[in-house]
């Protein structure tokens, strides 16, 4: 029991030797020693708040409990193998100086960022993390923390470049933030948040066929999927950024909702519309895909069209789509038994299926290719 506590410096060639109950304390000195071997007791507690780039030698294997413990943090977290690592740091960043084995509890403070950089966190480690601790890794391995746990605090994924995996499956995260200003970070299967998730601008987090939930969304960036059941993102949410549905076969449904950007990649194959959408920035359709919006309406400030595709309507409410605008591709009024009003705006293409009934223009019509 009690705490042992260095006065100075300490170099230890050989075996260093705790007990179970004891707490050894480096204070702001460094331990050092070419061929240090720890043997500490199950229950024994080793401790430093020095800063420097070796606080203790490097690829050791720590029994015990290993604490960082400068309040402020800014310490280097060494690479090795520990039975227990608690990091005390309230402010601050504690950074690690390569790869980190924890085979019992991984323990953050509240207030406190730990930082794996580029390495890997393995081990059959048990967490126990503060609610608003920062945990942030940069590695681009497909394991970069080990599968299967419950994240507390705010998880980030830090590479700005991208290019990371995002664990998901039986990982779950209370916070999850994506940092990458460019490229594409990729679900590694479904993500559950259960608070906020956020993205970047400029930076993308492919969800592959993957599906995703969350309490709050901050999407700065871009969120692809290219899930095809009912819901492959929420429904009836107001989406910033741009929200893409990637999967280029088609048959993906494109949930209600507000969206700032809208995009769709499928090159063959039908997006069907689930509800009604508004989209007040850009919305974008690809050459051989079809959006058909069923009897749903497309409104919205709708500020840029880029339709390279195919959009069809079936809706009989007034308006089905925003008035006024121009309509690259290929638009279709497609209620067979008419009744539909064909809104005021500029047309490349414009197609009317009614083979009964009457269709009736809204407004001036331009049609600048084929009226069928």
């Amino acid at each position: 029991s009690g705490t042992n506590t260095a006065s100075g410096a300490l170099t230890v060639n050989g075996t260093l030797t705790t007990t179970s109950g004891g707490i050894f304390t480096m204070g702001a000195n460094a331990l050092s020693g070419a061929t240090l071997l720890p043997a500490f007791g199950n229950t024994a507690i080793f401790e430093t708040s020095n800063a420097t780039a070796a606080p203790v030698p490097t690829g050791l294997t720590w029994g015990g409990t290993f604490e960082y413990i400068k309040a402020t943090g800014v310490q280097t977290v060494m690479a090795g193998t520990y039975s227990n690592l608690t990091l005390l740091n309230s402010s601050g960043i504690n950074t690690a100086s390569g790869a980190l084995i924890v085979n019992g509890t991984l323990t953050t403070t509240n207030g406190g960022t730990f930082n794996m950089s580029t390495f890997a966190l393995s081990g059959t480690l048990t967490l126990a993390l503060g609610s608003t601790a920062v945990f942030e890794t940069s590695n681009t391995s497909s394991t970069p923390v080990p599968a299967g746990l419950a994240w507390a605090g705010t998880f980030e994924y830090a590479l700005l470049t991208g290019g990371q995996t995002v664990l998901g499956g039986t990982t779950t995260y209370t916070n999850l933030k994506e940092l990458n200003t460019s490229g594409t970070n990729t679900a590694s299967g479904t993500i559950t948040v259960s608070t906020t998730l956020t993205t970047t601008a400029g930076g993308t987090l492919d969800m592959g066929t993957n599906t995703f939930s969350a309490t709050t969304y901050t999407n700065n960036g871009t969120i692809q999927t290219e899930n095809t059941s009912s819901t492959p993102i929420p429904s009836g949410l107001i989406w910033a950024g741009t929200i893409i549905y990637g999967a280029t076969s088609g048959g993906q449904t494109i949930v209600a909702g507000t969206y700032t950007n809208l995009k769709q990649l499928n090159t063959s194959g039908t997006n069907t519309a689930s509800g009604n959408l508004v989209v007040n920035t850009t919305l974008t359709t690809t050459a051989g895909g079809t959006l058909d919006m069923s009897t749903n309406t497309l409104t919205g400030l709708l500020t840029t069209i880029t339709n390279n595709g195919t959009i069809q309507t079936e809706s009989l409410i007034n308006p089905a789509v925003t008035t006024g605008k121009t309509w690259t591709g290929l638009f279709i009024y497609a209620a067979g038994t008419g009744g539909q009003e064909v809104e005021a705006g500029t047309y490349t293409n414009l197609t009317l299926l009614n083979s009964s009934g009457t269709n009736t223009a809204s407004g001036a019509l331009t049609v600048n290719g084929t009226l069928t």
